[in-house]
C-alpha cells in the first residue's frame, strides 16, 4: 500500500515496496551486526516504502518482533503512539507508553521502526529514548535529506546516543520506474512512457505517480494493445501536483532561489551561487531540489531536479509572477540576495528561462511563416537520473537560445543551428515545419549550409512523414547512404585490394551533401557490409571533414563497434568508454547515447550482462528522442530487450521490444538495430526464430553482411548443412574475428560434433550466443564427455570453477529452472522483486550463464 505521508497522497493501491529492497537490504545488513539506521532521502523518495520493507522482512522471518510508529501533523504530546491501533485510550505517563512499548515489543530481538523521526513530538522521543535505554532493541527511522536538521530536532540527544548508520533511499531506475508506472496504470507502459516519466521525475515515486495521472487524464497516453504508450508529449501536461508535492516546507527563501535557478535553466555554479547565494545553494543541494555536475573538468554546472518542479516553477501556479510575495507573506527579508556581485551575475546570465521561450516565443515562429561513472553500483540511478535532468535542462537551454535567434534573423545558418538541437528531440511538427518554410534563403548562403538544410529537410520529412520537400527517397543523402551500402556490399563480394574497396565506397557516399557525413556513410556501410578493418581505418584518419559533433559521436559508435568486431575487446571498450566520459563530462546527449550503447555491448560481449545494463540505462533515461537520434536509440531498445531476457527480466524486456516497434524506423538507419534478435530472444517460438533466417537473407540482398550474420548465427541452430555453408561462405567474406567461435559452434551444432561442442558451449564471445550455447547444452546433456557437470567459466578466466552458490541462490535457481518468474519467486520466499533479482544476477555470474534460461540445463548437486 502507498504511505500518503511519503509518496502520493490520496493514493491507496500502489505496492511499492517491492521498489525498495536494495534500501531496506542495505538497512538489514546493518541490523545484523547491531546498529540502528537512519534511512535518508528527499520529499517522496519512497522513505517510508523502504520502511516498511524492512518491517515485512522481519516479520516474515520471524527474526523480530516489530513496533510501527510515525510522526503526526499534531503537537499534541506521544501522538505517535496514540496514532497506533493497539495504543491504549486515556492520558498515559511517559512511564506508562514505555511500559507499553516494552508489552508490544516483548518477543525476540525487538526493532522499533520510526518514520520521520525528524518530526517527531518532544515527549515521544523522550518515550523512545527512554525504552532504548532499557531494552535491547534497534531502530530503523526515515529522515529527511538534510541529516543535519536532526542535530537541531528532539531526536538530537537520541541520535547522539545512538549513532546510528545512514542508508540513503536512492532513486528509482528504469526497472523501478517501470513497475511503479505497471502498478499505478493497471497495465504495463512502453519503454518511451517508463523513460518519458524516468527523466522528468529524476526517479522520485510520488512525482512519476503525479505525472503519469497528469498524463491519463490530459490524454497523453494510451493503451495500444494493452500496453500504455504515448499519444502526445509530456512537455504539455500540467505540473502543479509536482510543485505541491515538493514544495510545501521549502522555506521561502530557498523557494525564491529556486524560481531564479528554474527560470535560467543550466548555470555556473558560481554564477548560481551569485544569484541566490552561496548558503542557499547548498541548502537546495542538501535537499535534493539542485543538482550539480562537473563538466569537462573545469566548472560545475547546477540545474533545479526533478525537471518537472522546474517546469512547474517556469509556468504553474508557483511561477515567478505567483511568487512575487511569498517572501512578505513568510518572512519579511527573506528571498534570494541581491548582492553586487548577483546583480552583475544576473546580467550575465539574463534572458528568459528555456520553458518561458518555449511558451512565448512558439508561437512567434508559426506567427513568422504566415508573417563520468559511480563505483558502487546503488549509486547509479541517483547518478544517471541527475545526468538525465541536467542533459534536459541544457536541451532546454540550447532551444531557447536558438529558437530566440533564428527569430531575429531566420537565415539558413540560424535555421540549421536551431534545427540541429530541436531535431534531437519529439519536437513540435507544426514549429518545424514553420522553420523549414519561413527560413530566408539568400545567395549569401554557402552551398554547403544549404546542403545541410537540404539533409536536415529531408531526415524530418521521412521522421514525420511529413510533406516537406520531395519525395525522400529521391534526395542525395538517403540515394548516397544506398549508393555506398551497395558499393561497400559488391567489394566485399569480389575481394581485391583494400584500398580498390575502399575507393568504391568513398565515391558512393560522396554523394552526400555535407563532407563530413560522407566519412559517417563510408564507415557505417563498410562496417555493415563485414569490414570494419576498413571502416576502422576510415573512422581513424584525420582530414578535417568532420564538422559537426553529432558526426563525430557517430564516427566514434563505429569505431567502438569496429574495434569489437575485430575481436579488440579492450581497445574497444577503451575507446567507447572515454568517448562516452567526453559526453557525460559535456552533457552532450546524442553523445550519451551512442557510446553508452557502444560500452553497454562491448560489456554484453563479455557476459557482465548488469554492467551492460547499468550503462545502457544512462541512455535510455533521457527518453524518446527525435530523428537525429534515433539510430542509437532504436539500437539501444534492441540490446536492452537482449540484456533484461537475459536476467529474467520479462517485463521490462517486453516495454523496451514493444517501445522498438513503435519508434521510427525511417528510410534507411545509419546503422541497423539487431531488433529482429532483440525479439527472437524475448519470444523464441519456432515461426519468430525460423524468421531470423529470412530476415539474415533479406539483409543479404541489401548488402547487410554483418546484420545477416547476427541473424544467422544467434538462431538457434542446428542449421542444417546447406544452411551453415551459407554461414561459412558469408563469413569468409568479411573479416569479423568476434564471430569466429560461433560461426564454428553452428557447424558443430549441424555435425553433432560433442567434442568441439564441449570446448565452444562455454565462453560468452558475442551478445547473441545465447541460444545456439543452450542448444549445445541440449546435446551434451549438461555433462561434460567424463560425466562431470557442464558449467563454463567466465570469458578470461577458462581454468577456474564456478564459485559455490549460497543457499538462497541455489534455491531461487531450482524454481527457475521449474519456469516461475521472478515475482513468483519473490511471493514463494517473501522477498521483493528487486532482491530477487540481485540473486539471480549472482548466481548466472557464478555458473557462467548469460540467461536464466540457460538454468534448465543445469544439473545442482
Amino acid at each position: 500500500m502507498c504511505d500518503p505521508g511519503d509518496v502520493a497522497p490520496g493514493r491507496t493501491s500502489i505496492d511499492g515496496e517491492h521498489l525498495m529492497s536494495t534500501s531496506s537490504s542495505a538497512a538489514a545488513r546493518w541490523l545484523a551486526v547491531g546498529r540502528d539506521v537512519l534511512l535518508t532521502g528527499d520529499a517522496g523518495a519512497g522513505k517510508s516504502w523502504a520502511l516498511r520493507d524492512v518491517a515485512t522482512t522481519a516479520t516474515a522471518r520471524g527474526s523480530y518482533s516489530v513496533l510501527s510508529i510515525r510522526a503526526q501533523h499534531t503537537l499534541r504530546p506521544f501522538g505517535p503512539f496514540r496514532a497506533h491501533d493497539s495504543a491504549p485510550r486515556g492520558e498515559l505517563s511517559e512511564k506508562s507508553w514505555v511500559a507499553w512499548m516494552r508489552e508490544e515489543l516483548s518477543g525476540r530481538r525487538p526493532l522499533l521502526l520510526v518514520d520521520d523521526l525528524d518530526r517527531v513530538d518532544d515527549a515521544t522521543v523522550a518515550v523512545v529514548r527512554t525504552f532504548l535505554a532499557v531494552v535491547d532493541a534497534r531502530m530503523v527511522a526515515t529522515v529527511g535529506t538534510d541529516v543535519r536538521a536532526l542535530y537541531t530536532s528532539p531526536a538530537a540527544l537520541l541520535v547522539a546516543e545512538r549513532a546510528p548508520a545512514r542508508v540513503r533511499v536512492e532513486a528509482m531506475g528504469l526497472s523501478e520506474t517501470s513497475r511503479l508506472l505497471t502498478s499505478a496504470l493497471g497495465g504495463p507502459a512502453s519503454i518511451g512512457v517508463v523513460s518519458a516519466i524516468a527523466t522528468r521525475s529524476a526517479g522520485n515515486p510520488r512525482v512519476a505517480l503525479a505525472l503519469a495521472d497528469a498524463a491519463r487524464v490530459e490524454g497523453v497516453v494510451r493503451v495500444e494493445g494493452g500496453v500504455w504508450v504515448k499519444a502526445g508529449t509530456m512537455d504539455s501536461i500540467a505540473v502543479d501536483s509536482v510543485a505541491h508535492g515538493l514544495l510545501p516546507q521549502v522555506p521561502a527563501e530557498q523557494l525564491e532561489a529556486l524560481v531564479v535557478l528554474a527560470e535560467h535553466g543550466t548555470l555556473d555554479e558560481r554564477d548560481a551561487a551569485l544569484l541566490v547565494g552561496g548558503d542557499v545553494l547548498s541548502a537546495l543541494v542538501r535537499r535534493g531540489r539542485v543538482v550539480m555536475h562537473r563538466c569537462d573538468g573545469t566548472h560545475t554546472v547546477v540545474a533545479v531536479s526533478p525537471p518537472a518542479l522546474g517546469r512547474a516553477l517556469r509556468t504553474g501556479t508557483l511561477g515567478p509572477r505567483a511568487l512575487s510575495g511569498v517572501s512578505s507573506a513568510q518572512s519579511e527579508g527573506s528571498g534570494v540576495r541581491t548582492t553586487e556581485g548577483g546583480a552583475r551575475c544576473a546580467g550575465r546570465v539574463a534572458g528568459p528561462g528555456a520553458e518561458r521561450l518555449d511558451h512565448l516565443d512558439r508561437s512567434a515562429v508559426q506567427t513568422r511563416a504566415s508573417a563520468s561513472l559511480p563505483a558502487a553500483a546503488e549509486e547509479y540511478p541517483r547518478w544517471a537520473a541527475e545526468i538525465a535532468v541536467l542533459v534536459h535542462a541544457r536541451s532546454e537551454d540550447e532551444v531557447a537560445r536558438h529558437r530566440a535567434t533564428w527569430l531575429l534573423a531566420p537565415t539558413v545558418d540560424h535555421a540549421n543551428a536551431f534545427l540541429a538541437v530541436l531535431l534531437r528531440r519529439p519536437a513540435d511538427p507544426v514549429e518545424v515545419e514553420t522553420i523549414f518554410s519561413a527560413t530566408e534563403q539568400t545567395e549569401g548562403d554557402t552551398r554547403e549550409a544549404r546542403a545541410l538544410f537540404d539533409v536536415l529537410a529531408t531526415r524530418w520529412a521521412v521522421w514525420s512523414d511529413s510533406s516537406v520537400g520531395s519525395d525522400p527517397t529521391t534526395r542525395p543523402g538517403p540515394v548516397a547512404a544506398q549508393r555506398a551500402r551497395v558499393a561497400a556490399e559488391r567489394a566485399a563480394a569480389h575481394p581485391g585490394e583494400d584500398e580498390d574497396i575502399r575507393a568504391t565506397t568513398r565515391e558512393a557516399a560522396a554523394g552526400v551533401p555535407v563532407a563530413g557525413w560522407a566519412r559517417v556513410l563510408e564507415s557505417s556501410a563498410l562496417l555493415e557490409a563485414g569490414r570494419p578493418d576498413l571502416a576502422l581505418a576510415v573512422c581513424e584518419q584525420v582530414d578535417g571533414t568532420v564538422e559537426s559533433t553529432e558526426q563525430m559521436h557517430y564516427l566514434d559508435g563505429i569505431q567502438s563497434e569496429s574495434l569489437l568486431m575485430l575481436g579488440r575487446v579492450s581497445e574497444a571498450e577503451h575507446h567507447a568508454r572515454a568517448a562516452l566520459e567526453r559526453a557525460l563530462d559535456s552533457l552532450d546527449g546524442l553523445g550519451i547515447r551512442v557510446n553508452a550503447c557502444a560500452l553497454a555491448v562491448v560489456l554484453g560481449t563479455r557476459g557482465q550482462s548488469e554492467d551492460a545494463w547499468r550503462t545502457l540505462t544512462v541512455s535510455l533515461r533521457l527518453g524518446s528522442p527525435g530523428p537525429l537520434e534515433n539510430t542509437y536509440y532504436r539500437r539501444s531498445l534492441a540490446l536492452g530487450t537482449l540484456l533484461r531476457t537475459r536476467v529474467g527480466d520479462s517485463d521490462l524486456a517486453r516495454a523496451l521490444s514493444t517501445e522498438l516497434d513503435l519508434t521510427p524506423r525511417g528510410y534507411s538507419p545509419l546503422l541497423q538495430s539487431m531488433g529482429e534478435v532483440a525479439r527472437t530472444a524475448l519470444d523464441p517460438d519456432p515461426e519468430k526464430v525460423e524468421e531470423l533466417w529470412a530476415a539474415g537473407e533479406r539483409h543479404v540482398e541489401a548488402g547487410l553482411l554483418l546484420p545477416a550474420l547476427w541473424c544467422w548465427l544467434a538462431h538457434p541452430g542446428p542449421h542444417s548443412p546447406e544452411r551453415v555453408r551459407q554461414v561459412r561462405d558469408l563469413y569468409a567474406r568479411c573479416r569479423l574475428p568476434l564471430l569466429d567461435s560461433l560461426v564454428r559452434l553452428h557447424e558443430a551444432l549441424s555435425a553433432g560434433d560433442l567434442a568441439v561442442l564441449e570446448v565452444l558451449a562455454g565462453p560468452t564471445t558475442t551478445i547473441v550466443n545465447d541460444a545456439p550455447r543452450r542448444t549445445a547444452w541440449t546435446m551434451l546433456g549438461g555433462r561434460h564427455g567424463d560425466g562431470s557437470a557442464l558449467a563454463p567459466a567466465e570469458p578470461g578466466d577458462p581454468g577456474e570453477g564456478p564459485p559455490l552458490l549460497t543457499t538462497r541462490e541455489r534455491q531461487i535457481a531450482l524454481l527457475a529452472r521449474d519456469g516461475l518468474s521472478n515475482r513468483e519467486i519473490a511471493t514463494e520466499f517473501t522477498l521483493s522483486v528487486r532482491t530477487v533479482e540481485n540473486h539471480m544476477s549472482s548466481l548466472l555470474h557464478k555458473l557462467g550463464f548469460t540467461s536464466r534460461q540457460d538454468l534448465t540445463l543445469h544439473m545442482f548437486v
